[in-house]
């Protein structure tokens, strides 16, 4: 089961802290009179988590920062937004708490935006992955953000009380269907990965179709007679003009006795500088074709090593949340009872104390990492991949050329 818990916020402006409070596990309740800052604390808490928030009162206005520490399946993360009146803000990421991540200015920090693209992921992306929740998208291609499941979680006072979700100018019911499938434990990728392939395959037939309509136009608004029998007819007649042609070749002596030597020295030349021109060609394709596959197998093989050692990390988060749960009451090695006034973040053996909770926020670090390489790797080997169809698709053209000029060099 995954689960998030906001440790710590705070507020700043003009590099002061207007706002800190650490928050403890359990309900926590912010009290005080009216207008004195209920709603905006709590509207901050929802920004700092990503949520899509612009309609700040003045003194929230007037503030820089919000960061805020967060707790997630065990492991500690520090985020940081700025606060503005602009749209789609995005987030800086730090992996680790809050004293080590406002104690660095840049390293270790990490700026997502608020939208993701073909080259960079989304900080709703990263969240997600902490959060163990899969990579989802609605059928009509509209990403589920953190903001999306915290409408679910957070009602300002704006929205309707009747409303089970806040409030947004642009809704749609794909978003809610998967915002509940996903929060249900329901939603399945597989599914979902056919309906994103056919949604893929209609839009190609479409674009086929039309083109298709766009030549029945084309052809039925033409002066030119597109019957197919006289079609067949001239080509008929064209490929009978090239067989004579080619039996005129085949006997030299008809041309050598009505070409000048010097014209045929020259012919000669030209075929040699054609035919050397195409099997240049023909051989430095071959060449990009055998070091793009090679290419292919190494990222292939680099992307197996990534992929194995994700795996691994995943297996050592579970171990360390198993292993963690386990009660130990004797001592293995002298078998007495131990003792029960330990504190609970301390190591029931050794007795120090635990640090970052069984290294989670690093193994978490090291899973996001892993996790943007094979993203990367994978975006370089389509590339490649492409690069070698491209090749492979020319060889064809390259050697029919190279052919035809082998064979007028022969013949001459």
């Amino acid at each position: 089961m995954s689960f998030l818990k906001i440790n710590q916020l705070i507020v700043t402006r003009d590099g002061e802290n207007v706002y800190s409070q650490e928050y403890h596990e359990g309900l926590n309740i912010i009290r005080g009179h009216n207008s004195t800052g209920k709603s905006t604390i709590a509207n901050f808490i929802f920004f700092a988590l990503g949520g899509e928030f612009t309609d700040w009162l003045p003194e929230a206005a007037s503030c820089d920062y919000v960061i805020a520490e967060i707790g997630i399946n065990g492991a500690n993360i520090t985020v940081k937004r700025e606060v503005s009146n602009t749209q789609r803000r995005p987030m800086a990421i730090f992996i680790g708490k809050m004293e080590k991540a406002m104690a660095s200015n840049t390293i270790g920090w990490n700026i997502y935006p608020y939208s993701k693209s073909d080259k960079t992921e989304s900080f709703s992306q990263i969240i997600f992955k902490a959060l163990n929740f899969p990579s989802i998208s609605t059928e009509n291609q509209e990403s589920i953000t953190v903001n999306q499941i915290l409408r679910l979680l957070y009602i300002d006072q704006l929205s309707s009380l009747d409303n089970l979700m806040r409030n947004e100018d642009f809704d749609s019911p794909l978003i809610r269907s998967a915002i509940g499938n996903l929060l249900l434990g329901t939603y399945n990728d597989d599914l979902l990965k056919l309906q994103i392939e056919l949604r893929e395959k209609e839009k190609q037939y479409n674009s086929i179709k039309k083109q298709v309509k766009a030549l029945d136009h084309v052809f039925e608004s033409s002066s030119f007679d597109f019957n197919r029998i006289l079609i067949e007819k001239n080509i008929k007649e064209k490929n009978e003009q090239l067989t004579k042609v080619r039996d005129t070749i085949k006997q030299p002596e008809l041309i050598v006795s009505t070409v000048k030597k010097n014209d045929t020295k020259n012919e000669i030349i030209k075929l040699k500088a054609n035919l050397k021109k195409f099997k240049s060609r023909y051989d430095v394709t071959i060449n990009e074709i055998s070091k793009s596959k090679s290419n292919i197998i190494d990222n292939s093989e680099f992307i197996d090593v990534l992929k194995s050692k994700l795996i691994a990390i995943n297996e050592s988060l579970n171990s360390r949340e198993t292993l963690g749960a386990l009660p130990i009451q004797f001592c293995p090695v002298c078998l007495e009872k131990i003792e029960e006034s330990i504190p609970e973040s301390h190591c029931k053996l050794c007795k120090k104390e635990i640090k970052d909770d069984l290294g989670k926020t690093k193994l978490l670090r090291m899973k996001l990492e892993v996790e943007m390489q094979i993203k990367e790797s994978l975006s370089i080997l389509k590339d490649k991949e492409q690069i070698l169809e491209k090749f492979s698709s020319s060889i064809k053209g390259t050697e029919r050329l190279l052919s035809d000029a082998q064979y007028s060099y022969d013949l001459f």
